[in-house]
This record gives structure tokens, C-alpha cells and sequence, in this order.
């Protein structure tokens, strides 16, 4: 996040799956995580590459520009973590979900989720997350198998 006198900038990147359902102009929820309050943004820039600004070579750089935020919500964003929710209409096609509640995270900050083996014992998969609604997560699997049918722990 840049904060420039009343100029907040809020940047981030999106693997390419993701980076095709944006476009500059879509509206942007930012949550700042301290204090839960919510503010109106727009994506205001959108890579046409991947790996420009920093960001690793197999993403999209962006940037988000609060609207009609106070002075107060823009101290309040200062060195800050925030949540930004970008609404997409659909992912484009069929999708492996899981309960937003067998998401976890491991020591190093991966997201993680256990599942559960047909002899009753489980094991971590590591797995990148991606739209999330309703409850539910697209995930897809980084290191481990998981399939459509296996069965994930929820609430540990």
C-alpha cells in the first residue's frame, strides 16, 4: 500500500486465472483488517503483463484507489493488512470448492486444507485459493492431491 498526502494507493498482484476476470473501473471492496470497517474502491490499474512492479513473473500487478474515503479511514489504512474483494459475475467454469471453514493456514502462510484418507488418518495439502462466495472456496492443489469426492476437515 503507497500513501501519498490524500493519494492512497493500494497495490497487489493475481495469478493469470484470475488477473482475465478484472478489468480497471470494476469496483473493489477494501476491509481494513484491524478494524473491519469497509470503504468503496476502484481498480484503477491492471497490468497487461505479468511480473512488472515486483511482483513475481507469474503474476499481474494492480493497484486500488479508495473513493470518498475520509481522512480518518485513510489514517486508519496506514501500514495496515487489508482484504480487497473484486466481484466477478463466474470463474469461467467447473471448479474444485471446499467450506470456507477447511481453509487454513500454515507456518510459512501457505493455505492449506486436511483431508481426511479412507483409512481414517489425514494429511495437509497445500493449495492456492481462489474466488471465494457463499461460503465456499475454489481451491486448487500446489503440493498434494485433491480431487473432487475427498472428504476435508472443517473447524479443527
Amino acid at each position: 500500500m503507497t500513501v501519498t498526502g490524500q493519494n492512497l494507493v493500494i497495490n497487489g498482484s493475481l495469478p493469470r486465472d484470475r488477473w482475465t476476470l478484472v478489468t480497471e473501473g470494476d469496483s473493489v471492496e477494501i476491509e481494513n483488517r484491524d478494524t473491519g470497517e469497509t470503504i468503496d474502491g476502484v481498480l484503477s490499474l491492471v497490468a497487461d503483463e505479468s511480473g512488472t512492479n515486483g511482483v513475481d513473473a507469474s503474476r499481474y500487478y494492480f493497484e486500488v484507489e479508495p473513493i470518498n474515503a475520509t481522512e480518518e479511514q485513510f489514517d486508519n489504512l496506514r501500514n495496515v493488512s487489508v482484504r480487497l474483494t473484486i466481484p466477478v459475475i463466474s470463474s469461467g467454469g467447473r471448479v474444485l470448492a471446499v467450506p470456507l471453514a477447511a481453509l487454513s493456514l500454515a507456518a510459512d502462510g501457505d493455505s492449506i486444507v486436511e483431508v481426511e484418507n479412507p483409512d481414517g488418518t489425514t494429511r495437509f495439502v497445500k493449495v492456492d485459493v481462489g474466488l471465494t462466495t457463499e461460503g465456499t472456496a475454489e481451491v486448487s492443489p500446489i503440493d498434494g492431491d485433491l480431487a473432487e469426492g475427498d472428504q476435508v476437515v472443517v473447524g479443527r
